[in-house]
């Protein structure tokens, strides 16, 4: 135990230099190895927090000036639909004819002749005239036309000639449909 009596401890305002310096290193060392790296990562997670809470609000400001665009959306599928029912692709004559036959049977109206012609393409547009003659009474005649107007298929009613025999009418209608491609 040589080395003991050949270190002198310090007394009084040494020991309290040697402290003190010791002490402030420690400190120093605290705050620039430990305090200062965690003050600038509590920065950067609080910038991050701002940032994503700004991209919240964004988006929420986003969904809420464009909430009706949904509705939009579907509206405007529902408009195609419809459009795609009145214009088919395909002049779809057949189904046409069938549909003519129902409706002229849900109304009590007896077709005499149904004589499709020739398509014709018109300014880009199928164009079919269908010639129907028909007996029936004024009401039937209405509410056939009714139910013709309030098809999902365009038909448009050209031409029209109606006269009156023994008590009943004898009608004329030139109807035409379209397509939008022309295949028949």
């Amino acid at each position: 135990m040589d080395w003991r009596k050949n270190v002198r401890l310090p007394l009084g305002k040494e020991w309290l230099l040697v402290s003190a310096s010791v002490s402030l290193l420690l400190a120093g060392m605290v705050y620039f190895f430990v305090h200062e790296p965690m003050q600038e990562r509590t920065r950067q997670a609080q910038a991050e927090s701002q940032a994503m809470r700004q991209d919240l609000r964004d988006i929420e400001a986003y969904r809420q000036a464009h909430a009706g665009e949904q509705s939009y959306e579907k509206d405007l599928l529902a408009r195609q639909a419809r459009v795609d029912k009145a214009l088919p692709d395909d002049m779809e004559q057949g189904a046409f004819l069938s549909k003519l036959q129902q409706l002229a049977l849900a109304h009590k109206i007896k077709l005499t002749q149904v004589a499709p012609k020739a398509v014709a393409v018109r300014d880009g547009l199928a164009v079919m005239p269908v010639e129907v003659k028909f007996r029936s009474s004024y009401f039937e005649l209405l509410s056939f036309l009714r139910s013709l107007r309030e098809e999902p298929r365009y038909i448009q009613v050209a031409r029209t000639a109606v006269q009156e025999k023994d008590g009943a009418l004898n009608c004329l209608l030139e109807l035409r449909i379209y397509a939008v491609k022309g295949k028949t």
